[in-house]
């Protein structure tokens, strides 16, 4: 509703692909259960598309050996960011946060005994 009949129409097409519908309905536990090796989350704090309270808590409940980290100024796109909002990504200069980047090193060198 309110959108111009062009924007209307890419947005429908966009939702009725065979992909978007199979990750709509996609539940990930029992993949996620079926992994054999070590797992980090790594969530934004400022994640409005995938929050992590409710994602790091269901993680948990599968895989209570998983690593959790919430690093708060990031968004969705592991970018430190002032709101989170989707529309702030295109603003960012930042590709991807260092404090990120960090962490993922980190817990990767702690992994195989480098620290």
């Amino acid at each position: 509703a309110g959108q111009p009949e062009a924007a209307a129409r890419s947005a429908a097409a966009g939702v009725s692909t065979d992909w978007y519908r199979w990750f709509v309905t996609h539940d990930p536990a029992a993949s996620l259960r079926e992994l054999e090796v070590p797992l980090l989350a790594v969530f934004g704090g400022l994640d409005l598309q995938v929050s992590a309270d409710q994602n790091g808590d269901a993680l948990r409940a599968i895989r209570p050996d998983a690593e959790i980290v919430v690093l708060p100024r990031l968004n969705h796109l592991m970018q430190t960011a002032e709101r989170g909002t989707p529309d702030e990504y295109q603003t960012i200069e930042e590709t991807v946060s260092p404090t990120a980047l960090q962490t993922v090193i980190a817990w990767i060198r702690n992994r195989v005994g480098l620290d």
